[in-house]
């Protein structure tokens, strides 16, 4: 009856151990098959963000000063995907020659995304070509916005799922 007592502790020791080294193992191995998406929020990456973020923040603080951008048509379905803006100066007269970027992209991966040019300018208001979505659920909408030497990103995230779902 001692022997066994004694030998208790050296066998969960020793369990510990093996469970722990195990579980490192595991954790490697899971993260190797799930590699980590670099984020291009801003549609660039994270260092660029990080170095350029005082200019970013400005120039955003400017263009908002000078422009608004509102959502003319923001309609997202996995089958049909309408998207306009309008741009207008702080007089609200149209702001025309503007040169707007449009990527639509999934949060947890970037191997669906899409790069959208402007199609039609009418009265201040860009319309984007008009897209099928290969997936449904969750999607991104990033925005670069330059007028002359004013430039802003707009970020919408916006769900198939449920079209009523809109955040800024």
């Amino acid at each position: 009856m001692k022997k066994d007592k004694a030998l208790r502790w050296p066998i969960l020791i020793t369990l510990s151990i093996f469970l722990v080294i195990g579980g490192g193992a595991y954790t490697i191995v899971f993260a190797l098959d799930h590699k980590v998406q670099m984020s291009h929020e801003n549609m660039m990456n994270y260092h660029q963000k990080n170095n350029n973020i005082n200019k970013i923040i400005n120039a955003k603080i400017k263009f908002d000063n000078l422009y608004t951008l509102e959502k003319n048509v923001l309609d997202i379905t996995k089958d049909k995907t309408d998207i306009s803006f309008k741009l207008v100066d702080k007089n609200l007269n149209p702001v025309s020659g503007a040169n707007i970027e449009l990527m639509i992209t999934r949060p947890d991966n970037h191997d669906y995304d899409l790069d959208l040019n402007v199609s039609n300018y009418s009265d201040g208001v860009y319309t984007f070509d008009s897209i099928k979505l290969p997936q449904k659920g969750r999607w991104n909408i990033m925005l670069y916005t330059k007028v002359k030497d004013d430039y802003r990103y707009h970020n919408y995230k916006l769900d198939t799922r449920n079209p009523n779902s809109f955040e800024y």
